[in-house]
Order: structure tokens, then C-alpha cells, then sequence
């Protein structure tokens, strides 16, 4: 999880025709600033909702990536080769407050059984002006379950994701990426319940015949 160094990561489109370029031949103008665009970005899959990849050197699709502050402004506009491309005035409303989402908690299962499923949870809190999305994500093997909460300003909001068991018994560990940082759990695996072998038996009785004054069909 990569996090902006100001204040919020800014997504931007790029028009048809200037497909092919460059990052560097872009620049974000906000007020009297111009913003670079990443060039590069970690990892191997951008997960952030909406995006579907990174515009990079390596890569020549999706969207460029800004690193900007809040600003209050009436225009913002992408700019390429002295052309200017403006965004629209919603998109640079939202450019004026950002959410301040941080991780309240993690929320990790005691001992499970075998046949049951193990569930992890995030809790976020937002103590910024806007409604904002927490990412996050387990990994357990191969790629990570995301979680997404998404957490209206001054207030505290969680979700979580499901595994299933894939051992008899022993542990399960899972690596936990958040903004800023990472952390390992481990969840125990206890052996699954199984019926009591012991079945409750009749009472025992004294087989043995009893002789009686009368019978119908009597011995001689």
C-alpha cells in the first residue's frame, strides 16, 4: 500500500489523442503549481477502486497519478505540450478536502476448527472533512483479498474478508498490508468435532427363562 506524501492522490484520465507519451509530458496545474506524475508505482496490480491501472514509463495505460495537496480552486487542468485539458468542476471540487482515514483495529479469530472458515476484519476511522476508502489487504497465498471500507468523515466504519481452512490442523498465517506499513497474523487450527463414539447401550437384563405355573405350550 503506497501512501501520498501531501495530502491525497489525484487520478487523471488522459485524452485519446495523447495516448503513447511519456509521464513526464504531463503536468497537473492546480492554481499557480504544476504537479509531476508518478513515472513509476509499486507492486505488480493497482487495486485502488475506480482505477483500473497506472499510466508509467512501463506501462502506457490507464491513468497518471498525482501527488497533491487540498487546494481550493475554480479550475484545474492536465497539461501536455502547451495544450490544456480541464477537468471538470466536480472532480476540482473534490480537490479542496480529503479524508484522514487511519487504522483503528484488526480483528483476528481465536483457535478455529477445521471445517469452519476464518474471517479478518479492519476497522477505520476518518477524522478528515470527506468520505474516504481504507484499503487494505490479507494475503495468505498468491494474490491478497482487499478490503475496502469506506468511512464517512468523523466517523469509524469496518469490513472484512472470509478464508476458508485448508488444513487439518496447525496454523494459518497471513500477511496484512495497510498504508504505511504491514503486519503478520497467525490463526490456530484445531481439529474438526466429531460425533461422541460412545453409543448409550440398553440396560442389562437377566436372560435366563423363568418358570411359571402355566404355559401353553409346557415341557415334559
Amino acid at each position: 500500500m503506497t501512501e501520498p506524501t501531501r495530502s491525497q492522490f489525484a487520478f487523471v484520465s488522459l485524452p485519446a489523442g495523447e495516448l503513447g507519451r511519456p509521464p513526464e509530458a504531463f503536468a497537473l496545474e492546480l492554481v499557480d503549481r504544476r504537479f509531476e506524475p508518478a513515472r513509476s508505482v509499486e507492486g505488480i496490480h493497482n487495486r485502488t477502486p475506480g482505477v483500473s491501472s497506472v499510466y508509467t514509463d512501463e506501462r502506457r495505460e490507464g491513468a497518471l497519478r498525482f501527488d497533491v495537496p487540498t487546494v481550493e480552486t475554480e479550475s484545474a487542468a492536465l497539461a501536455v505540450d502547451g495544450r490544456r485539458y480541464p477537468l471538470s468542476g466536480s472532480d476540482v471540487t473534490e480537490l479542496a478536502s480529503a479524508p484522514d482515514l487511519s487504522l483503528s483495529s484488526v480483528s483476528i479469530p481465536e483457535p478455529i476448527p477445521a471445517d469452519g472458515s476464518i474471517e479478518l476484519g479492519v476497522t477505520a476511522t476518518n477524522d478528515g472533512d470527506r468520505e474516504g476508502r481504507f484499503l487494505a489487504g490479507f494475503r495468505h497465498s498468491g494474490l491478497p483479498k482487499r478490503v475496502d471500507v469506506t468511512v464517512p468523515p468523523g466517523e469509524t466504519a469496518s469490513n472484512s474478508v472470509r478464508y476458508d481452512v485448508f488444513y487439518d490442523e496447525g496454523s494459518m498465517s497471513f500477511a496484512f498490508d495497510y498504508p504505511g506499513d504491514d503486519r503478520d497474523y497467525e490463526v490456530a487450527i484445531e481439529p474438526a468435532s466429531t460425533p461422541s463414539e460412545t453409543a448409550s447401550m440398553p440396560p442389562e437384563t437377566d436372560d435366563t427363562p423363568v418358570e411359571t405355573a402355566a404355559s401353553r405350550d409346557p415341557f415334559y
